[in-house]
């Protein structure tokens, strides 16, 4: 499977346990967006795979919830193998996000003489 499948399929399964768990908890979308300081559209949009929450959302939607972040990332009735393959993805699929998020950005003509005149 592709990464950008793979993101998505993340984004899914994360959607799809915020909004079991919120249910589950007899809490409104509202009341959550409250909670966690988000708008009730975002927590819309995470619930339906369109957004993927940031690691500071997630720990916020885990202290709301009293469980353990890793609740949002699995689907429960997944066999070992699938779980073992979903970690799998989910940690390249992290790596891939660091990777990106430190990659400096491409640097101007001006800036690159600028460098290399120090």
């Amino acid at each position: 499977m592709e990464k950008g499948k793979n993101k998505e399929a993340l984004q899914r399964i994360v959607g799809e346990n915020i909004r079991r768990i919120r249910c589950d908890n007899h809490m409104s979308q509202e009341e959550l967006s409250e909670a966690l300081g988000l708008s009730k559209n975002f927590i819309s949009l995470l619930e339906t795979g369109s957004k993927f929450p940031s690691a500071e959302t997630i720990s916020k939607l885990a202290s709301v919830f009293d469980c353990d972040y890793c609740v949002f990332f699995f689907d429960a009735s997944s066999s070992a193998d699938k779980i073992i393959k979903d970690v799998r993805n989910l940690i390249s699929f992290a790596i891939d996000e660091e990777i990106k998020n430190k990659l400096p950005l491409k640097e101007t003509r001006k800036e690159k003489t600028k460098r290399q005149e120090r």
